[in-house]
């Protein structure tokens, strides 16, 4: 993608260093994203075999169960108007 780019660039000398320029934008913000998506992936897969496997051996329950949160309904009683 960063040669696609680079090759759109008019021609003569302000057109290849403005394709190199580019070509180095691309390529370093690639890798950027690429490094920090594989860092992730390897901290979140860490932290699940923590939270799956390891966590539940040592865990004494003893709190309340489990309630979502939910809206409660209002029953609302049409009052005729006195006139």
């Amino acid at each position: 993608m960063a040669v696609l780019f680079g090759g759109m660039m008019p021609a003569g000398v302000v057109g290849s260093v403005l394709g190199v320029l580019v070509m180095l934008i691309i390529l370093l913000f690639g890798h950027g994203i690429n490094l920090i998506l594989c860092g992730l992936t390897g901290f979140i897969h860490a932290l699940r075999l923590c939270f799956v496997e390891f966590l539940f051996k040592f865990y004494e329950g003893g709190g309340k169960a489990y309630s979502p949160f939910r809206l409660k309904s209002r029953v609302v009683i049409p009052v005729a108007e006195k006139s």
